[in-house]
């Protein structure tokens, strides 16, 4: 569920494109939120 939440963040955030606001939050988060678990 947790990824889920974190695909929904990141894919908000990209939507409008890569922004300076979304690239400052996108940098602040963990390696693990871009990694998708087998």
């Amino acid at each position: 569920m947790r990824q889920d939440i974190e695909a929904s963040v990141i894919g908000g955030l990209l939507i409008g494109g890569l922004t300076p606001t979304a690239s400052d939050v996108l940098a602040t988060l963990e390696p693990e939120a871009f990694s998708i678990p087998l």
